[in-house]
């Protein structure tokens, strides 16, 4: 599933990239509907059913937000179940850059097609159309363009979020509005 991401700005003035709230509202929604419905007729859900509702319950409690906090100098990733959820924390001092990273899944790493497709889902994020293929053909079905969003520090890179190149331009515009909020430059590749 593509869950989109939604960039907020709090009160105390960090900028939060999180699970949107109609996410949880929804996941509540349906776990609460097939829990009822499961347990209705008065007797206990089956083998399918118990599975049903922990993946229901796991999607509810699932955790995935950043923190940029410019008062505080840091960046915080919480993610993974509410209950037992990882965190990494980084100064903004430790932070090089971000980087716009294209990737094609179906693609062959190092072709000269790889590398086409990577400029034009770059292309794209800019908001310039990707044109056919010459002679009219489309590109197949199994080459899907993502873009990936990294910050990169000394020694390590981090995965903000990958997103499928068809939002690409809405995905442009918040990784530019992180790497301004966070005084770090914004490069591609």
């Amino acid at each position: 599933m593509d869950l989109p991401l939604v960039l907020v700005l709090r009160r105390d003035g960090a900028l939060v990239y999180r699970i949107p709230v109609w996410f949880r509202i929804a996941m509540g929604i349906v776990f609460a509907a097939v829990t009822l419905s499961l347990f209705y007729g008065g007797h206990l859900p089956g083998t399918v059913g118990w599975i049903v509702i922990a993946i229901l319950f796991l999607a509810l409690i699932y955790r995935e937000t950043w923190v940029f906090d410019q008062t505080g100098g840091e960046v915080r990733h919480r993610f993974g179940l509410l209950i037992a959820a990882r965190s990494l924390t980084l100064p903004f001092g430790d932070i090089g850059v971000f980087r716009l990273v294209p990737w094609v899944r179906g693609s062959i790493p190092g072709s000269a097609e790889e590398k086409l497709e990577n400029r034009q889902t770059l292309e794209a994020s800019r908001g310039r159309q990707i044109p056919d293929e010459p002679g009219g053909k489309r590109r197949p079905r199994y080459r899907k363009p993502f873009l990936t969003l990294v910050l990169e520090a000394p020694g390590k890179s981090v995965t903000i979020n990958m997103v499928p190149a068809r939002r690409a331009i809405a995905f442009r515009a918040i990784a530019e509005k992180i790497a301004r909020y966070c005084d770090k430059p914004l490069e591609e590749g």
